[in-house]
């Protein structure tokens, strides 16, 4: 995923996600994720997270209470997005990306695209 960040909260940004509420780990981990890693280059944040489903998985964090108190916080960095509204509410869980690689689903003959 690619969030784009308002410029002058870039540095707040990578602070929030440098020290996170532990609840919020624990929602993301409950939420069926193996792995996620943030990084930023000038105001995009690019998120990798690895799991089953990703919809289901931004459905489940978003829906949860600390993932809907923790995008509320984000929200005014964020500004308007296609996932979550201004009080950390899922909207629309197509984040507009596609996949066109899985290097693991390749060597095992069964890509999908989600």
């Amino acid at each position: 995923m690619v969030n784009v960040i308002k410029p002058e909260y870039v540095k707040e940004y990578a602070e929030w996600h440098r020290n996170p509420w532990r609840e919020v780990l624990e929602s993301i981990r409950d939420a069926g994720t193996k792995e996620e890693l943030i990084f930023i280059y000038k105001n995009y944040a690019i998120l990798f997270v690895e799991c089953e489903d990703i919809h289901a998985y931004m459905k489940e964090f978003i829906g949860s209470e600390a993932g809907t108190s923790w995008m509320a916080k984000m929200y005014y960095m964020l500004g308007d997005n296609d996932w979550a509204d201004e009080n950390g509410h899922p909207k629309n869980m197509d984040n507009g990306l596609e996949k066109v690689f899985d290097l693991q689903q390749m060597l095992d003959g069964n890509f999908s695209p989600y």
